[in-house]
C-alpha cells in the first residue's frame, strides 16, 4: 500500500466541457488515465497544458504550466509528461532539468503514432538536448510497437520503453443485431480522414446501403449542405458520451484515413469494444491493431475501388465472425482497466 502514497504530477492536455474543440483522441485518452487514478484512489495533481484558449493561448499556457510546475514540484514524487510530437520538444526538455535536480522520477509518454519524421526535422542541437533528457528519464510510454523500437534505440535502454496503447473502457453494450448494410464514419471531418473517398463510394453503392457521417467539420472544403449531393447523411458532431450509443446502431466503422501522425485511432478501439469491425487503411500504426479479414478490412489510402470492394464484402454470413473477432481484439489488448493498471504499476514501482 505504500506506493499509493506516492503523488503523481500529470502534465498534459485534457478535455473541457465548455470547449468542444478541446475534445479529441489525445485529451480523452489522458482523461481516461486520470479517471482510473481517481477510481483507484491514487494521489495525483494535474497541470493542464491547454488551460487557456484564444489568440495568445500558446504562450500563456506555457507560462501557466511553468508556474504551476514550480509550485507543485516539491510536493510530488513522480513527474509524468503526456505529450504530442511538438510537446516533446518544448515542455519535456524545458521542465525535466529541475525534476532531475530534485531527484524526481520522470515518466515520458508520447501520444499517437508519429515521431520519427518530426524528430528528424529538428536541428542537431535540439536532437542532442532531447536525447540527453530522454536517457535520464525513468520510464518511456509510447502508443505503437513501431515507436517502442524507435525509442528503445533513441534512449539506449529498451527495458524502460513500454507499450501503452490507446484504450477505452469496456462497454456495457455489445453488437448483437444482424448485418443490415449500415456503415458509419465518426471522426474529424476533413480530407485526410478519407472523407472524399467515402463520398465518392456512396455514389457507387446499391440504394439499400446506409452511409452516415458524424464529427466536427475541420476542413473548409465541406459544409453541412455539401453532403446533400451524395448518397450520404451528415449528422453533425457527437458528445463523447454519445459515441458508443451511436456506433451501436451501425454494422461497420469506416475510417479510410491517411492523416499524418495516425497511431491507434480511438474510434477504432471504441468500435472494437462494441464488437463492430472496421474498414480502414494500411497506414500509420493501424495495421498493428486491425488484422485484414479478421476484425476488419485494410485498404490502400485514397483508393475508392478498394473501399467499395471492402464495403460490399461484408454480408450476413461473415459478419458475425468479424464482430466476434473485433470484440476479442478489444478484450485482449485495449480494455483501459487492464491497460491502465499495467502502466500505473510500472509508474509507481
Amino acid at each position: 500500500m505504500e506506493n499509493y502514497n506516492k503523488k503523481i504530477l500529470i502534465i498534459g492536455a485534457i478535455p473541457y466541457k465548455s470547449r468542444t474543440n478541446s475534445y479529441g483522441g489525445i485529451t480523452i485518452l489522458l482523461q481516461d488515465f486520470i479517471d482510473y487514478l481517481t477510481n483507484k484512489q491514487y494521489s495525483y495533481k494535474v497541470i493542464p497544458t491547454n488551460r487557456f484558449s484564444g489568440r495568445f493561448s500558446k504562450g500563456i499556457n506555457i507560462l501557466y504550466v511553468i508556474g504551476k510546475y514550480m509550485m507543485n514540484l516539491r510536493n510530488v514524487d513522480i513527474i509524468t509528461f503526456h505529450v504530442t510530437s511538438k510537446g516533446a520538444f518544448i515542455l519535456f526538455p524545458l521542465l525535466s532539468p529541475l525534476a532531475l535536480l530534485c531527484n524526481k522520477k520522470i515518466v515520458f509518454r508520447k501520444f499517437a503514432g508519429s515521431f520519427k519524421t518530426v524528430y528528424e526535422k529538428q536541428s542537431s542541437i535540439i536532437k542532442a538536448y532531447f536525447r540527453f533528457f530522454l536517457k535520464k528519464t525513468d520510464l518511456i510510454l509510447v502508443e505503437t510497437k513501431e515507436l517502442v523500437s524507435f525509442f528503445a534505440e533513441l534512449s539506449g535502454n529498451p527495458d524502460k520503453v513500454i507499450w501503452f496503447p490507446n484504450a477505452r473502457r469496456k462497454n456495457k453494450i455489445i453488437k448483437t443485431s444482424p448485418f443490415q448494410k449500415r456503415f458509419v464514419f465518426i471522426s474529424h471531418v476533413k480530407q485526410s480522414k478519407g472523407i472524399n473517398e467515402i463520398l465518392e463510394v456512396s455514389k457507387r453503392l446499391p440504394p439499400n446501403y446506409i452511409l452516415d457521417i458524424y464529427g466536427p467539420i475541420r476542413d473548409n472544403s465541406y459544409t453541412s449542405d455539401y453532403f446533400n449531393q451524395y448518397n450520404i447523411a451528415y449528422h453533425g458532431s457527437l458528445e463523447p458520451d454519445q459515441v458508443s450509443n451511436t456506433l451501436i446502431n451501425y454494422d461497420v466503422l469506416l475510417l479510410p484515413t491517411f492523416h499524418a501522425g495516425e497511431g491507434y485511432p480511438g474510434i477504432i478501439i471504441e468500435a472494437f469494444s462494441l464488437g463492430i469491425p472496421v474498414i480502414t487503411t494500411n497506414f500509420g500504426g493501424i495495421p498493428e491493431i486491425v488484422t485484414d479479414q479478421y476484425n476488419g478490412k485494410l485498404i490502400s489510402p485514397k483508393n475508392i475501388e478498394e473501399l467499395e470492394k471492402a464495403i460490399l464484402s461484408f454480408n450476413s454470413t461473415n459478419y458475425a465472425d468479424y464482430s466476434r473477432n473485433a470484440l476479442h481484439s478489444f478484450a485482449e489488448n485495449f480494455d483501459s482497466e487492464t491497460v491502465n493498471k499495467r502502466i500505473v504499476d510500472k509508474i509507481i514501482s
